[in-house]
């Protein structure tokens, strides 16, 4: 195994159509977040390295990350990268403590890892799951298998009482509105502000990352907002990554005044009626035990946390901070924390 590491913004186009080739091969890397136009849109705020991975001779892999203090690497667009990893050939292997050394680096953290790369497997020490629709037979195959849950019934009531109360439905799939691009994020600020949840967007280089995705309109990646209106209100706002069959959810968001109207699970079911014609098999929802989650998903994609250290004993301190997290979750503290907060507001 031969690394080079270089900018992501010098990667030549034999390199990143090579990385699409390699993305479009396995169903392990069908994330939108496994495209170059994502890790490509990263370095445009971020200095994003990727290391090519050469194997006799030829181009085998690519691993983008990005570089923290005392050599620690992490995911390409953490925190907004919600799947991340080595984009391998299968017929290749990686030793991963091998490449976090030829990288340069100390440690390599990660905590959206599809649990199919094998070789990370010693690696780990947390799981969680990504839940998501499958709307392969269709939505209406779909919604037939998901009415038994209340959630979804109380959506369909809460729909037909919006549109005869504010105004009739109308669903917009893309939009490149950039003023209700803006709106997106002062609604998703204001929720984080509202639920003592880390704002992601409090600063410039956060919001600049969504513009870009949101300009990329390929054929193989697009960064898509979509808009649900209750008249000529804007109920609701989405904006998601698409490649191939998948349509990933990444920052969904409501009207707050629509509130009792549940427009967020109003929208994403308007989002799952249109994606069968749109040639989208598969919506996933991203990480987490969100109700709503829970309410629409019929299955869910395994993950993996976990740090490589270059040398072994490197990776513990990445461990025990988890796990101290982890306690204090458990434990209540973080929930306890944000109540404080708002009761503070």
């Amino acid at each position: 195994m031969n690394v080079t590491i270089m900018p992501a913004g010098d990667l030549a186009p034999p390199e990143l159509a090579r990385w699409a080739e390699l993305q479009r091969a396995s169903p392990l890397y069908r994330s939108p977040f496994f495209r170059p136009e994502f890790t490509l849109a990263v370095a445009r705020v971020r200095d994003v390295r990727v290391a090519v991975i050469e194997d006799s001779g030829s181009v085998a892999g690519f691993l983008p990350f990005e570089l923290g203090r005392a050599r620690q690497g992490r995911p390409v667009g953490w925190p907004f990268s919600d799947y991340h990893g080595v984009v391998l050939d299968g017929a290749a292997t990686v030793d991963p403590r091998a490449l976090v050394r030829a990288s340069g680096l100390a440690t390599w953290s990660f905590d959206h890892l599809p649990a199919g790369m094998a070789a990370f497997e010693p690696y780990v020490f947390g799981l969680g799951r990504s839940p998501y629709l499958d709307l392969s037979g269709g939505f209406e195959t779909y919604l037939a298998g998901r009415r038994a849950r209340s959630d979804v019934r109380g959506a369909l009531r809460k729909a037909r009482k919006l549109a005869r109360e504010v105004g009739p439905l109308r669903f917009v799939p893309e939009s490149d509105d950039r003023d209700l691009l803006a709106q997106t994020i002062d609604w998703k600020r204001r929720q984080y502000a509202e639920t003592g949840v880390r704002d992601v967007l409090a600063e410039t280089g956060g919001r600049d990352l969504l513009a870009h995705v949101h300009a990329v309109r390929g054929t193989d990646f697009a960064g898509v907002l979509s808009i649900l209106h209750a008249g000529d209100v804007v109920a609701g706002l989405h904006l998601g990554l698409r490649s191939g069959h998948v349509w990933h959810s990444w920052f969904p968001v409501y009207n707050p005044e629509l509130e009792r109207y549940s427009p967020g699970l109003v929208l994403m079911l308007e989002l799952a009626a249109v994606a069968p014609a749109l040639g989208i098999g598969e919506i996933d929802l991203g990480k987490g035990e969100a109700r709503y989650k829970q309410a629409l998903a019929t299955g869910t994609v395994p993950l993996h946390e976990g740090c490589v250290g270059a040398i072994p004993l490197a990776a513990l301190p990445a461990r025990l901070g988890v796990s101290a997290r982890r306690a204090l979750r458990a434990a209540g503290v973080h929930r306890a924390a944000r109540r404080a907060l708002r009761r503070g507001g």
